[in-house]
């Protein structure tokens, strides 16, 4: 994805809501305001109210502007357009009754109203489906009682309720009646974890406070399970529904994150020969723009002067035509398995079974080869005309 620039609006200290362009203009406008938080972690909380002035507002509501080189607004019609609405020190606000400044805030029911409304345009219908929430960390810690006294399980379930049908419980006890391609029966030992769904609609990264009880209590917030003075809410506790991810929290004895860095895993299913083909065609069909795939283990060809959806040639393996009726074991990436880039076919696929890190993956399969080691082009896709 050509991810060329970024348009971003604030709304204060609280909540930040913007659109990632994929083309080049950035701006940063004020849009609302933030909330203040009582102490009840470890270590003095920085992000006290005095440091949430009307200045400092004011300072944060100025305009920037940046454009890339690469930016040609005639092509802007040709680019997703993908919005992002950020919050970070939410800290437990559920409840109305704040100050900052002086000045009365909201709890969780005005930033939801108000993540509601930037959802919807009346003169883009298609908004919220191209819209993202983010937390930027500090979602719980240093709370007030109605999250602190419940172990902050209330705080996860605000984000759970602002999360799309898309966003999955790990624990997988979910309504069958909304099993998609991403969690068929089939799957069901599946290793993947279904909060990284690529079509979920919010993500989080953790801040300072996220770790005031420890990791392990992080992640008891995050994955479910009852705490020792629980059960609160429900029984038992089931975690988060949307993935927190980080790349610089790592295990000191490790040096690996403790939470995994937004990326694909693999996933092996079962497509016949003539499900290939329609995949394969799926590269010019319902494209903003031509998606090649790249292959290993086959090679094909395609005419250029050939209609939409029947552009392929031939599918060779080992040098033979594939049989259209035969079954063949396909290894393709989580996002494209969930029917990403509208590469649909893929959510046909039978007995799915999930994989490593594609990035794991690669390095395995790198250490195998004989070093230094060296690659050459195959020729595997041939275009005609």
């Amino acid at each position: 994805m050509d991810t060329r620039g970024i348009i971003l609006e604030r709304i204060a200290r609280l909540a930040v809501m913007g659109t990632l362009h994929l083309c080049g203009i950035c701006t940063i406008l004020p849009v609302g305001a933030g909330a203040s938080v009582e102490h009840h972690s470890h270590e003095l909380d920085r992000d006290d109210e005095a440091d949430d002035t009307i200045e400092a507002r004011q300072d944060a509501g100025r305009r920037l502007e940046w454009r890339s080189s690469e930016f040609h607004p005639e092509e802007r019609d040709s680019h997703l357009h993908v919005q992002l609405l950020a919050i970070n020190d939410f800290h437990g606000q559920l409840s109305e009754g704040r100050l900052v400044a002086n000045r009365p805030v909201g709890g969780a029911a005005v930033l939801a109203a108000y993540l509601h409304a930037a959802q919807h345009d009346p003169k883009d219908r298609d908004l919220s489906d191209r819209t993202f929430i983010v937390h930027a960390g500090d979602h719980v810690g240093a709370t007030p009682p109605e999250s602190a006294l419940l172990q902050d399980e209330p705080s996860i379930g605000f984000l759970n309720l602002l999360a799309n049908r898309y966003c999955r419980y790990e624990d997988r006890r979910e309504d069958r009646d909304r099993r998609r391609g991403w969690e068929d029966d089939e799957a069901q030992e599946d290793r993947r974890d279904r909060r990284m769904h690529p079509k979920c609609n919010l993500v989080g990264t953790p801040g300072n406070h996220e770790f005031d009880e420890g990791k392990d209590e992080l992640f008891r917030l995050l994955n479910g399970g009852n705490h020792a003075s629980g059960p609160f809410l429900e029984n038992p506790y089931r975690g988060a529904r949307y993935p927190t991810v980080s790349s610089n929290v790592v295990d000191q004895k490790t040096g690996k994150p403790i939470l995994p860095p937004f990326g694909n895993s693999l996933v092996r299913m079962e497509l016949t020969g003539q499900q290939i083909f329609a995949l394969l065609n799926q590269q010019w069909a319902n494209q903003s723009s031509t998606r090649i795939l790249k292959t290993s283990g086959l090679t094909y060809t395609w005419d250029n002067n050939r209609p939409i959806g029947d552009r392929i040639v031939e599918v060779l393996r080992n040098g033979s035509p594939i049989d259209r009726q035969a079954t063949f074991s396909v290894t393709v990436n989580s996002f494209m398995a969930a029917g990403g880039d509208n590469f649909t076919v893929l959510l046909q696929g039978k007995n799915q079974v999930g994989g490593p890190l594609d990035l794991d993956a690669l390095i395995t399969y790198i250490q195998t080869l004989p070093q230094p080691f060296s690659a050459a082009i195959e020729g595997r896709i041939i275009r005609l005309n």
